[in-house]
């Protein structure tokens, strides 16, 4: 019989509300206290863990003593192709027993492989055949251990050459053809779906708002999954494979960090990220996962906690110099068990496991009208109403907020 997802661990009183710890694969030396009581603060219940060689693995016990869940990335550079247990610098079998040993759970054993930096050759024409090959030998030692593997997150793009949306369906339509027992039997004993949620300076209902569905009217998903509900495509597209409801787990993403410039504008139809937007966008981020993320969604990890190296310095929510706006408005923050409601009703196209299927326009949620003229007000405006009824009216980034109109 398979895993429901009450089977899957998760932490007392998940609230959904997760970081991503540094950006190294070294032993966590930082006071483990001072970021215990750090995290505890902003009540979150889950943290991203790198690895190498079990340097971790006492942490992470510490991280499950204060009732916070780990997830641990087994780091390797540019693991493809190959299995996790290729990489003879470590002994990752016994690295991975002693991290179950000391109650860790939740791990990843590839990462972002539609990226061609994640490859130790040139990125080949059938990498997602490939890496199911490999991922599904290494679930099914993962779980034989007494772990739970997750299919790698992918990055979120439309790039052509690694478009996320079609290497997800060649991978569940690959393991469909090749493995059907053996990727049914891994989805039904305790692999789950790790994703990279990013929600770059989009509304967390993107692609299904006003103004980009004035642009694109009909887009869903899976014509642009980078966004916060681009964690459904996997979903979708195993259920539609094996029939199966898996949880899913955003172990980096969220709202990212503005740069060094002190602002970031991925998309130029919607305001730019500053160190207040962050802070806002990210406590709506936090709310909707308590209130609105269905069941299956358990967790989002946020890029970053603090770098560890001068690379994503300024990724970061702890900086050398200066703690960010976000820390203060997420200790704010009420803290509940997520609510869970049944997944929203998002449009789909039919059929999404064939990338060669027509696909039906998708009818988008009513929405507001949106005009050049009011469209930066709607995006502005749906976090502005989440920080409204997340954190005290009096707040001094609330009132910013309102006098700054969303930080512009």
């Amino acid at each position: 019989m398979a895993m429901t997802l009450s089977d899957f661990p998760q932490p007392p009183g998940n609230n959904g509300r997760g970081l991503h710890g540094p950006a190294h694969n070294q032993r966590f030396n930082d006071p483990w206290d001072r970021w215990i009581s750090e995290l505890q603060q902003m009540n979150i219940k889950w943290m991203k863990l790198l690895d190498d060689a079990g340097s971790n693995a006492d942490f992470s016990k510490e991280l499950l003593n204060n009732g916070i869940m780990p997830i641990v990335r087994f780091y390797i550079d540019a693991p493809n192709p190959g299995r996790f247990v290729d990489d003879h610098r470590v002994d990752w079998p016994a690295t991975l027993a002693r991290y179950v040993a000391n109650g860790a759970r939740y791990f990843e054993i590839n990462n972002e492989p539609n990226l061609g930096d994640e490859w130790h050759t040139p990125y080949p024409a059938n990498a997602p055949e490939i890496v199911m090959d490999n991922w599904i030998q290494d679930a099914e030692l993962v779980i034989s251990m007494g772990g739970l593997p997750a299919f790698p997150a992918l990055t979120q793009t439309s790039n052509p050459s690694f478009h996320s949306v079609n290497w997800y369906r060649r991978a569940f339509a690959y393991l469909q053809t090749k493995y059907p027992d053996r990727a049914q039997n891994v989805f039904s004993n305790g692999a789950w779906i790790a994703v990279h949620a990013a929600l770059l300076n989009h509304p967390v209902d993107y692609p299904y708002d006003a103004v980009n569905q004035r642009d694109h009217p009909g887009a869903t998903i899976f014509d642009d999954d980078n966004c916060l509900l681009g964690y459904r495509v996997p979903l979708e597209l195993l259920k539609e494979t094996f029939g199966l409801t898996v949880p899913v787990i955003s172990t980096e993403g969220g709202v990212f960090a503005p740069g060094e410039s002190g602002q970031t504008q991925w998309d130029s139809r919607y305001p730019p990220i500053t160190k207040l937007s962050h802070a806002v966008n990210t406590v709506g981020l936090f709310q909707w996962m308590m209130d609105q993320a269905p069941a299956e969604f358990f967790g989002i990890c946020s890029w970053l906690i603090f770098s560890g190296t001068p690379q994503f310095e300024y990724d970061s929510w702890f900086r050398v110099r200066e703690t960010l706006p976000v820390v203060q408005e997420i200790k704010r923050m009420k803290s509940y068990t997520k609510k869970s409601p049944a997944a929203q009703s998002i449009p789909l196209p039919t059929s999404p496991i064939s990338p060669t299927s027509p696909t039906t326009p998708a009818t988008p949620p009513p929405v507001t009208p949106a005009t050049p003229a009011n469209a930066a007000a709607i995006a502005r405006a749906f976090a502005l109403s989440m920080l409204n009824i997340t954190v005290n009216p009096d707040a001094a980034l609330y009132r910013k907020a309102k006098e700054l109109n969303f930080g512009r």
